[in-house]
């Protein structure tokens, strides 16, 4: 009764909450006249021939330790960890039951279970790597593995970020700009990529402190179509402003562009 975790007493054969301690009292919400009417089923959310056969599965030893959703006085649902046992009092087989509120916990790690399937499914690359350690990369998801020539994001863990660079010089210009600003937006620059291509990406970084060290996070886009398109574009334009008469025409020779030249001649 003294104990800080919530305990319950359980008549083994019938599932009825004989006893509960103060904490426990305090955790489901009622009086101790109050839970000592309750089956064991009021506060747990399984199904009655899923309990009866967890409860089973206690009183043989088979398992000692079980995951459950329970109910409080006030309907609220909580994650608990349960550790359950047999004792004997009096001659009669009761359940002692420790209840670990694992709400939280719980809560905390479907948080991070969703935001790695966003992490692993982003279209574009998402890094992090910690300068204390030479600036390797510790976390990386399969786009930026695609976008380095990587098989798997593992190819790219404990490698040094400015190994990616073309040239020294470049990774230290990079790297001071962002510890002085703490950040970088959609800059464009040149990478290698572990098969030795060159990949034009945009990259947008940001210095993060945490728990007293400095870790860089990263998104990373590849513009290699992009720049090529608008390159293309540009020596185009060039082009079409010449003296000499210019058209475009697709497959079927229907005409798509033409240059003032051309309007001039015909």
């Amino acid at each position: 009764h003294l104990n800080i975790a919530p305990k319950l007493l359980i008549e083994a054969a019938t599932g009825r909450i004989a006893d509960a301690n103060d904490s426990a009292l305090a955790f489901y919400g009622y009086t101790r006249g109050q839970i000592t009417t309750l089956h064991v089923g009021d506060l747990n959310t399984l199904a009655p021939d899923m309990l009866t056969g967890e409860i089973d599965r206690a009183r043989r030893e088979q398992e000692r330790f079980f995951r459950f959703r329970h109910r409080t006085a006030n309907g609220e649902l909580r994650e608990v960890e349960v550790y359950s046992g047999p004792v004997f009092i009096d001659g009669r087989e009761y359940l002692h039951s420790i209840v670990h509120d694992v709400t939280r916990a719980h809560r905390y790690q479907q948080w991070l279970e969703r935001y790695r399937r966003i992490f692993e499914s982003l279209p574009v690359g998402v890094y992090s790597s910690r300068p204390a350690d030479g600036g390797r990369v510790t976390d990386a998801n399969p786009a930026m593995a695609r976008i380095l020539g990587a098989a798997t994001p593992d190819e790219l863990i404990g490698r040094s970020a400015a190994s990616f660079h073309p040239d020294s010089a470049q990774a230290r210009a990079v790297a001071a700009e962002l510890m002085r600003a703490g950040v970088l937006r959609a800059r464009e620059l040149p990478l290698r990529t572990l098969d030795g291509r060159e990949v034009w990406v945009a990259v947008t970084a940001r210095v993060r402190d945490s728990a007293g060290e400095r870790w860089i996070d990263g998104i990373v886009e590849d513009i290699s179509e992009r720049r090529a398109l608008a390159a293309e574009q540009r020596l185009l334009a060039k082009a079409f402003r010449t003296s000499q008469a210019l058209m475009i025409t697709d497959a079927n020779g229907v005409i798509e562009r033409v240059n003032p030249a051309f309007t001039t001649l015909t």
